[in-house]
């Protein structure tokens, strides 16, 4: 079908968030208090989702930020945020096993 978005849903995301002002309400609106108290969101700011493992199998990660604590949280520390955006057609028991295979990608490189 010509004209077709494929991933819509992800690229709606990556779009949104690709804005500097609209990261920062998204994070504002989502992240609970407690970890906005500790997250300099001001310095977020995006890195590479694209990860090779030890066997060298690619994998993507939809959204990673890398977030630097503030000052008083911890000494020059950075947080790696991840967003997820998973859209099913169908029901999949094994989403969840999917979905943390791309956070672990990103915590072992």
């Amino acid at each position: 079908m010509a004209g077709k978005i494929r991933q819509i849903h992800d690229k709606l995301m990556k779009s949104i968030l690709s804005d500097e002002q609209a990261r920062l309400d998204f994070f504002n609106a989502f992240l609970s208090e407690a970890v906005k108290k500790v997250l300099n969101l001001r310095k977020i700011e995006h890195v590479s989702g694209s990860f090779l493992s030890a066997k060298l199998t690619e994998t993507h990660a939809d959204m990673v930020f890398r977030c630097p604590l503030l000052p008083e949280a911890g000494s020059g520390e950075v947080l790696l945020c991840i967003i997820i955006t998973e859209h099913k057609s169908h029901p999949d028991d094994y989403s969840i096993i999917q979905l943390g295979g791309y956070c672990f990608d990103v915590y072992r490189t």
